[in-house]
């Protein structure tokens, strides 16, 4: 058995993720399990790129023309000001 912080973070990691959808869209989501296979060494500053890119997968990405396109959110919608993103 690991260390306690591996459960605690896996389990932040997934509490977090339910929070980023809102409640009405809930009902239209397809449950979907990924399993990702990682030969783990630990996580050191520098040498594990894999384990900090599957951590820190961003929500959007740029495409060839440099626009944003969904990564891990299929949509998003800003306040008029442009200070809320959601």
């Amino acid at each position: 058995m690991g260390p306690p912080w591996r459960s605690h973070t896996a389990v932040l990691l997934v509490l977090a993720a339910a929070a980023c959808v809102p409640a009405g869209d809930r009902d239209e989501l397809r449950r979907t399990t990924v399993t990702i296979a990682y030969d783990e060494r630990g996580l050191y500053p520098d040498e594990d790129m894999p384990a900090k890119f599957l951590t820190f997968l961003s929500l959007t990405t740029l495409d060839e023309e440099g626009e944003l396109q969904g990564r891990l959110a299929r949509r998003w919608e800003h306040s008029p000001d442009y200070r809320e993103w959601t």
